[in-house]
This record gives C-alpha cells, structure tokens and sequence, in this order.
C-alpha cells in the first residue's frame, strides 16, 4: 500500500529551527525544516555523518525539543500538548528500529515483541496473536521462545521490525536499520521492512548511508547544511 493522492499527512513540520551550544559558538543543526509524510508513503533520509538526521528522527518523535517552527502527527500540532499526552501518542502511533536492535535479553523473542503493547495496556490474546503473526511474516515462527542472544543479527532486526509494528503505528522511524548488518543480510531486511510496512499502510522514514537503500522508497530526501530537500530522479 502506497500513499494516493487522498492520502492525509501523517506527519509535517514546518520550519523547524534546533541548535546546539559549542563552547561559544553555536550549532545550526537544522534551519527551516519544512516536510510532509502522507499515510502509507516511505521515504528514506540520506546525508553525512554529524548532518543532524538522528537529531531530526528526536524532534519528530518528540523525544527532543525544538528551537521553533511547528510539528504536527495526523494535523495536531505536538508542541502545544503535555508531556505525557505526547508520550501516550507516541506509544500508540510511532514505531522504532535502531541500529543496535536495543531488545531485552531477559525476555525472549514472542515476548520482546509483545513489549510494545505493554506501553499501552495489560497484553491479551489479541495482542499475543498478532505477535506470533508478525514473527511468522518476519521468518522467526520456529524462534518465538528462543532467547535474542541465541539469534543472528539479521533475526534479532526482524525481532526489531515485528515489535515496531505490534501497536499498528502510523509510522515506523528507522534509523540506521542495517548498520550492524552485512550486504546481503542488510538487503534483505529492507526489502522485509518496505514489504510489510506497505502490506500495513504504514508511513516509514528509513535513515540510511546505503543509497541501494533509499532508492527502494517512494521518495528520497538529503540532509545537507541544515536543510532537508528531496532528491529527484532525473533518469
């Protein structure tokens, strides 16, 4: 499922102002960000190292704060909202994927993805069915009681995929997904995340070094010099 032309924004900023303070100079990490992700769109950000991609990722998921400009999720503006409201609309409608998997070694693999809805409620059957539905579209049915020590990294970023979708996000943040990962094993999880966020009608912002990658989205973008601006195909 790709975003259509009735597809409504899942996500804007409008533009979006953050700095750092460096001894006594300061940081422009991001000047007049203005972007817009619709329902079921994926796009990947590319850019150099120390470019201000994680930082982005932060402040659209509302874990940093910003300078100025706006943020909104599905047309509500984020900086006008609680602490703990943004909090409980993150939980519910955003999922992650890091380089580091970052999953808890004392639980095991059905259980790590079931996590996610413990942000939200007490787990029942619901919650645990559709956990051992998303393990078995990510490969991993014969690993559900396994310890994620025992898997392979390409296993545990599937682990990591099945879990950011549990709550059916809006949109999947993954930053750096195959970072740990070889060519080959990298390849396939990206075709594996595309796949089933687009089976899911989930937004996706991919932030990635791999221009392979990226050129899988629907559209490209490049962080340089505090600017986001997209990338357009002139083959």
């Amino acid at each position: 499922m790709q975003a259509s032309e009735n597809s409504h924004p899942v996500l804007e900023t409008e533009e979006i102002l953050k700095s750092f303070p460096n001894g006594r100079e300061v940081i422009h990490v991001l000047q007049g960000v203005n972007f817009k992700l619709l329902q079921g769109q994926t796009v990947s950000i590319q850019g150099e190292s120390g470019s201000g991609k994680t930082t982005f990722l932060n402040i659209i998921s509302g874990l940093e704060s910003l300078d100025s400009g706006r943020l909104l999720w599905n047309g509500n503006e984020i900086g006008r909202q609680s602490t703990a409201s943004v909090a409980a609309q993150r939980a519910r409608q955003l999922g992650f994927i890091f380089q580091a998997y970052y999953l808890l070694p004392e639980l095991n693999v059905l259980d790590n993805v079931i996590l996610s809805a413990r942000l939200l409620h007490v787990p029942g059957i619901k919650d645990k069915e559709r956990a051992r539905r998303l393990l078995d579209r990510v490969g991993l049915k014969d690993r559900m009681h396994f310890s994620v020590e025992k898997l392979s990294g390409g296993e545990r970023q599937r682990v990591a995929i099945a879990r950011a979708l549990m709550n059916k996000p809006n949109l999947i943040l993954a930053d750096e997904p195959t970072g740990n990962l070889d060519e080959q094993t990298g390849d396939s999880v990206i075709e594996l995340l595309l796949g089933i966020a687009r089976e899911e009608g989930t937004s996706l912002i991919l932030v990635t070094h791999n221009s392979s990658h990226a050129v899988k989205t629907d559209a490209r973008y490049r962080l340089h010099l505090g600017k986001l601006e997209q990338v357009i195909d002139e083959s």
